[in-house]
């Protein structure tokens, strides 16, 4: 196994996610090669048992690697790992200038980054076409025939599995009667629906006997609460409880999900449950 890849992916969970078709192509039409993925320590959970990554590399850019220091160290440690191609879905600068000092040979990203003079391969930015889609095509200068089948999907594992079925029991839901999760926050606060609209909403599904669960992470914590003192003893909040693999079983068990422009929208896809996907200044 001499051929050595790399993922760089290091922006939200949503965008990780939305990258791991990238790794079920490659698996399906490379052979003998080594997969790593380089992400901030927040998405490990998802990447971790994933088919097809061999290693994942932690890289915490904002917190404990955020330094100048910490950024020529992870350089030094991708150098020694002689990796002959690296494929950058982020448009970010500081990934490219990790693969460029790292002399990764062959390197693969969008056109729309602005240090896209630093790839050896410069593929178009589909503005009008799914993020999955636009993934796909950094693999377009491998030669790579694509899957049409190719689609999200995640490695839910039995303790996963076991975790959820005991806060569903905990919290006596039934299996039998409908349930909609609902996640109402967001990275960025623009991307929100307002909270007393959640509770409205909340309200009416709880009206009718329509079992809600709030999804989020510990970022959502504050708007959970909002929520929860709006409609006391309505509903079941699980922000900040789960793990987003665990999140993802959660979702999967409920009907449909409402949701802003967030992580929790893509789980839901990755486990086929229904999704309204509310958005504000983004295009979806």
């Amino acid at each position: 196994m001499n051929y050595r890849v790399l993922i760089i992916q290091t922006a939200f969970l949503g965008d990780v996610i939305l990258s791991l078709p990238v790794v079920d192509e490659l698996r399906a039409n490379l052979t003998d090669f080594q997969l790593d993925y380089l992400a901030i320590p927040a998405v490990a959970n998802v990447l971790e048992n994933f088919p097809g990554i061999d290693r994942i590399i932690s890289y915490d850019k904002r917190k404990s690697e955020k330094s100048l220091k910490a950024f020529l160290k992870k350089v030094q440690f991708l150098k020694a790992q002689k990796y002959d191609l690296v494929l950058l879905p982020h448009r970010s600068w500081r990934s490219a200038i990790l693969a460029k000092w790292a002399k990764i040979p062959v390197r693969i990203g969008f056109n729309k980054s602005w240090a896209s003079f630093l790839y050896t391969h410069v593929i178009p930015y589909g503005e009008d076409v799914h993020e999955v889609n636009r993934n796909l095509s950094l693999l377009q200068p491998l030669g790579i025939v694509l899957n049409k089948k190719s689609g999200l999907h995640l490695q839910i594992n039995s303790e996963d599995d076991t975790r959820v079925d005991a806060i569903w029991q905990a919290f006596h839901l039934n299996s039998g009667q409908p349930c909609v999760a609902i996640a109402p926050g967001s990275v960025w606060v623009t991307k929100r629906w307002f909270p007393d609209r959640f509770a409205r909403l909340i309200r009416e599904l709880t009206a009718k006997g329509i079992q809600v669960v709030l999804i989020g992470g510990p970022a959502d914590l504050e708007v959970g609460r909002e929520l929860q003192e709006a409609v006391p003893d309505r509903v079941v909040n699980l922000i900040g409880k789960l793990s987003p693999r665990e999140s993802a079983e959660a979702i999967r068990r409920c009907d449909v999900l409402v949701a802003n422009d967030s992580a929790p929208v893509h789980l839901a896809s990755a486990v086929g449950t229904k999704v309204v996907d509310i958005y504000g200044p983004t295009i979806p």
